[in-house]
């Protein structure tokens, strides 16, 4: 094939509904986001997944496209991380409460100024029983928040609960960071 017939080409497969060869094309033409779009359109999630975290690292035009893409699909988690990188904050939140992962909300209230939007947050996911690595990582940001605002004695209580749950043995063997750089999702 020549170059300038890979368009045409990879089009021709989308027509004929052969998506994941027309992802292999867009990939030999160097369009990542159009590579994702197409393994998404061929069911191809790994190959997406690989795609997405190339993205993740990408030139900001590549980023928007891909969180376009996944907004379209309704993937706001995969969406609001790509938001976040681009420093569009107030949209990468939104697409965090889509995703109802309250934990980046609630970093992203902080971060955006508002601490008492935050600690509820964190409050209201405390409340729902969560498991211990996103507990800890809400005691402590809610501890942070409240010592913040002068009040001692709570934020000493949840940084102490913060703790022990950080100590307390896993199943998996993995200690869990209270940062939450080792915490599976």
């Amino acid at each position: 094939q020549k170059h300038g017939d890979l368009p045409r080409a990879q089009k021709l497969y989308e027509k004929i509904w052969e998506f994941g060869k027309a992802a292999e094309i867009a990939r030999e033409r160097g369009d990542r986001p159009e590579t994702l779009r197409l393994y998404l359109d061929a069911r191809d999630f790994a190959a997406a997944a690989t795609i997405g975290e190339a993205l993740q690292h990408a030139a900001p035009p590549e980023q928007a496209r891909a969180a376009d893409i996944y907004e379209r699909r309704r993937m706001w988690a995969e969406a609001a991380a790509l938001r976040e990188r681009l420093g569009q904050l107030a949209q990468a939140h939104e697409l965090y409460k889509k995703a109802q992962l309250p934990l980046e909300v609630a970093r992203l209230d902080e971060t955006l100024g508002r601490p008492r939007d935050a600690g509820i947050v964190y409050e209201k996911l405390l409340a729902e029983a969560p498991d211990p690595a996103d507990a800890a990582r809400a005691h402590l940001a809610l501890g942070r928040i409240l010592a913040g605002f002068g009040r001692h004695d709570e934020a000493t209580r949840h940084l102490q609960k913060a703790i022990a749950l950080a100590m307390r043995p896993r199943t998996d063997g993995e200690a869990p960071a209270l940062d939450g750089t080792q915490i599976a999702r």
